[in-house]
């Protein structure tokens, strides 16, 4: 084993991974919101051939009376479930989503990608400067400059989000009355952020997540909404207004300097 590893995995694989290292729940959960429910049948054949294509890549060796994760892989897993710090990342298009997590180890960061929704991609170590410019690219964020321009902020319900994934909001009229009646702001830039979450590039999210023990407890996050030509920064807001967020307008500076004091938080 080397302190440095590339790994790439089936959900199958991942799946009959973490069942060895005896995360039977973890796995079943995995397989099933990956995969859906299954007739036992073709979950134990798609499992089996996840167990030959493990051992066959030499990730999977067989003791005498038990099989054995390859170190590398065993590793992977070991700071997969033990890192008390991740940072996880989400960019919706269209009606799919793209996911990137990072684990927090030994001064590193395990990095995961999720292709497709069905493979599973590891490297590490990952230092913050890499971690920094691998998130980054995976946005892509563009927006022109708004260097000495006066930044509004707009007060939004945190319904908003709940909604659209409902489907409520078939166009950016129907948000934007939403917008007027759930908030006191009226800014011409209110139109704008509507339009932008309705016919946008795609919404994000970058979340820091503490787990001092096996549960995860939320630290803090941000959202993000790319219009075709504007960009917007979503932070909550004071304990007294839970309900609510604060949008505000943003350039790919700023969004550099938000994602660099989110990752150094450790």
């Amino acid at each position: 084993m080397t302190d440095e590893f590339y790994l790439e995995l089936s959900v199958e694989e991942f799946v009959v991974a973490i069942g060895i290292v005896k995360k039977p729940e973890e796995a079943k959960g995995l397989l099933i919101n990956t995969l859906g429910l299954m007739s036992p049948d073709e979950e134990k054949g798609r499992l089996l051939a996840a167990y030959n294509s493990l051992f066959a890549h030499r990730l999977l060796v067989f003791g005498q009376s038990e099989a054995f994760l390859q170190p590398d892989l065993k590793k992977m897993l070991d700071i997969f479930f033990d890192s008390r710090k991740l940072i996880k990342t989400g960019k919706s298009v269209g009606v799919g989503e793209d996911l990137v997590s990072y684990y927090f180890y030994h001064n590193a960061w395990l990095e995961h990608s999720i292709i497709q929704g069905i493979v599973h991609r590891f490297q590490y170590p990952i230092n913050n400067k890499v971690a920094q410019q691998n998130i980054e690219k995976f946005f892509s964020p563009h927006s022109s400059s708004l260097e000495g321009e006066e930044k509004k902020t707009i007060e939004i319900s945190t319904d908003i989000f709940l909604n659209l994934k409902t489907g409520s909001f078939s166009n950016s009229d129907n948000l934007l009355s939403f917008l007027e009646k759930t908030s006191d702001d009226t800014f011409p830039e209110m139109k704008c952020l509507a339009e932008d979450i309705v016919f946008g590039d795609w919404r994000g999210s970058t979340i820091w997540i503490d787990r001092p023990n096996d549960e995860q407890l939320l630290s803090r996050g941000y959202l993000w909404v790319q219009g075709k030509e504007r960009l917007w920064f979503i932070n909550s807001l004071n304990a007294d207004k839970s309900n609510f967020l604060q949008a505000t307008l943003c350039d790919e500076r700023d969004f550099t300097i938000h994602l660099k004091n989110l990752i150094e938080t450790q």
